[in-house]
């Protein structure tokens, strides 16, 4: 009878640690199952860091490209406000000298006898 109780206390104590080792087996899936979902979280946010960063670069390389057609665009701009003002002062220096001419002519005509 002996050997039964002993057999009996061998094989529940068998099927204990079974269950132990099972119910440790759970728990650990659990936890590589909660690893997992974290390092898909980090995995994530790293590609929309990157993502991110790309777009980031992406936007500073265009502003880099507006300022220099912006640096052109004032360098222009103000190369054709001064031509345009030299072009003023041109014609009124013309009209001003036609304008003496017109005086000198009526005066000439005037001072001749030629009246208008």
């Amino acid at each position: 009878m002996s050997e039964k109780n002993t057999i009996d206390e061998a094989c529940s104590s068998h099927d204990r640690r079974i269950a132990l080792l099972e119910q440790l087996s759970e728990g650990i899936d659990e936890k590589l199952d909660k690893i997992l979902e974290e390092v898909t979280k980090v995995a994530v946010l790293e590609e929309r860091h990157n993502s991110a960063t790309a777009d980031i670069d992406r936007a500073h390389e265009k502003v880099r490209i507006m300022e220099v057609k912006h640096d052109a665009l004032a360098i222009e701009t103000r190369e054709f406000t001064n031509q345009t003002k030299g072009m003023i002062r041109i014609v009124w220096a013309i009209a001003g000298v036609v304008g003496m001419l017109l005086v000198k002519v009526l005066f000439f005509a005037a001072s001749h006898g030629v009246t208008p």
